[in-house]
């Protein structure tokens, strides 16, 4: 995220970690909040925590996409713009994690059940983590050369990253059903 701010979009280092303090800390102070709000709101169609999976997949989509984006125009508006993207789309995520982790309580009847539930989901992400790690460069370096722009490089890989979390949580959907 830094080298798209300040290599590519070209914000100074300031800019970038205004950007970057903003969005952490609104995600810090607000992300206590998801429970609450998800337990607070009277549950709709297909349930308390698995219509969130559902409901903001394609909000995620969209506000990450265009939180990678190059806004053209001042560099105030770009920086206003990126940060309020990935802010929303921070908040957006915010309400998939809390129900997917709220979930796992719901849909196993043990202790045991719990537990390997939950281990499942770190080892699993802890994968995706490291598989980032390896293919993460050289994915956007390819969209980069396809595309004719190392910006445009990340936007893309923002967008496809996120539709492949979107087809996660539809999975997530179909799997809790019932």
């Amino acid at each position: 995220l830094m080298f798209f701010m300040t290599t590519l979009v070209g914000f100074d280092t300031i800019t970038t970690t205004a950007v970057m303090t903003i969005t952490a800390v609104i995600d810090m102070v607000t992300a206590p909040m998801f429970g609450s709000i998800m337990n607070s709101i009277k549950a709709p169609k297909w349930g308390r925590y698995r219509s969130w999976l559902i409901i903001t997949t394609p909000l995620v989509i969209v506000f990450y996409t265009l939180g990678m984006f190059q806004w053209f125009g001042p560099t105030t508006i770009s920086a206003i713009l990126i940060c309020a993207f990935l802010t929303l789309a921070h908040f957006t995520f915010n309400f998939q994690y809390s129900s997917s982790l709220a979930l796992i309580s719901v849909i196993s009847p043990t202790s045991q059940d719990r537990a390997k539930l939950s281990s499942t989901r770190a080892t699993w992400a802890a994968l995706g983590r490291i598989a980032w790690s390896y293919m993460g460069a050289p994915f956007i370096a390819v969209l980069g050369v396809w595309f004719g722009s190392q910006t445009l490089g990340y936007t893309i890989e923002a967008g496809v990253y996120a539709i492949l979390m979107g087809i996660g949580m539809g999975a997530h959907f179909i799997m809790t059903k019932g």
